[in-house]
């Protein structure tokens, strides 16, 4: 850690994380760039997180473990926010893994760039040795405009609009933080950050510009436990998540406004499968959704047939409502 202080700060939310958190902070540790602390935000856990977290901090000062009531995802992350020290943010969940050359790559386009936002690629697998294979070869990044970022977000291209692995500049949480108690909170807080790189550009300090790293750095466990890969009520918050986002860009960027709506087909036509599947449970947890999946989806048929990024499988559900009764 230099004598300024750490450059980034790693943000990892953790509750009953104990199967996966060593892992986890292994693969910091093992990165190749050593200018960083780690923030464990100890969500109000009952199993050896804690200790856990403990005995890394014992053994590496740049290691700091923080404690909170159970809030969720969200209230983490913006404990660690709040706790962070460094000019730059990432977050790591407590059951991935990182690629040994990742601070390092985004760090270093963040620094010839000058973008306040850098993505990494994202690898989504059950087999955690992928890491192993780490390529340290160089690459050169891709650019976006903020509008172009959100456009991809929302068409769900190249840009995922996850929080993890993701170089933030600390700038962009003056004023954001995570929606506590809502859940899909990677859209909702991506198409709040992304906009505001051009505001952040005024500043001098930065460009108005996303950079995207074309290599591997974030390894995201496919769990088949989690929250993604079960039928929960919870599952419904994307509804609202992307009903507030369809209403904040025709408000402040128009320019989006047909991926926003993209973005909001994709989520009430999965809500609307997820419902299929559990009929059941659907009618009890979520009485009234059904109907609400489809009177959305017909309200937007027209203008996700008549737009041409729109994902073919979209097009597909938007024919097929024609014959739904």
């Amino acid at each position: 850690m230099s004598a300024s202080g750490p450059q980034i700060s790693v943000i990892v939310p953790a509750y009953n994380a104990q199967q996966w958190l060593p892992a986890c902070l292994d693969s910091v540790m093992a990165q190749t760039f050593s200018d960083f602390e780690v923030i464990i935000v100890d969500d109000g856990s009952t199993d050896a997180t804690a200790a856990i977290a403990a005995g890394y901090a014992a053994r590496d000062g740049r290691f700091r473990p923080v404690s909170r009531s159970n809030g969720g995802l969200s209230a983490a992350r913006n404990t660690g926010i709040d706790a962070a020290c460094a000019p730059w943010l990432f977050f790591l969940d407590a059951d991935d893994l990182l690629y040994r050359s990742a601070l390092a790559r985004l760090i270093e386009t963040a620094r010839e760039t000058f973008a306040p936002i850098v993505v990494g690629r994202l690898m989504r697998s059950s087999d955690p040795s992928v890491v192993d294979s780490d390529p340290d070869e160089a690459v050169s990044p891709v650019f976006f405009t903020p509008d172009e970022a959100l456009q991809s977000i929302l068409y769900q291209e190249e840009l995922s609009g996850s929080a993890c692995g993701v170089l933030f500049s600390a700038e962009l949480f003056r004023t954001e933080r995570f929606r506590e108690g809502c859940y899909y909170e990677d859209q909702d807080i991506s198409c709040r950050l992304y906009p505001l790189v051009e505001q952040l550009a005024l500043t001098g300090a930065f460009a108005a510009r996303i950079a995207c790293v074309p290599a591997p750095v974030y390894f995201y466990r496919d769990n088949p436990h989690s929250f993604i890969h079960t039928f929960s009520a919870r599952r419904l918050d994307v509804l609202d998540v992307t009903d507030r986002i369809l209403e904040s860009v025709r408000a402040d960027h128009p320019k989006a406004e047909s991926a926003a709506i993209s973005r909001r087909f994709s989520a009430y036509c999965n809500i609307f499968l997820l419902l299929l599947m559990h009929p059941l449970q659907g009618r009890r947890i979520a009485p009234g959704a059904f109907s609400r999946c489809i009177r959305g989806m017909r309200q937007m048929r027209k203008a996700i047939l008549s737009d041409k990024r729109v994902r073919r499988k979209n097009r597909l559900a938007a024919r097929l409502l024609f014959f739904l009764r």
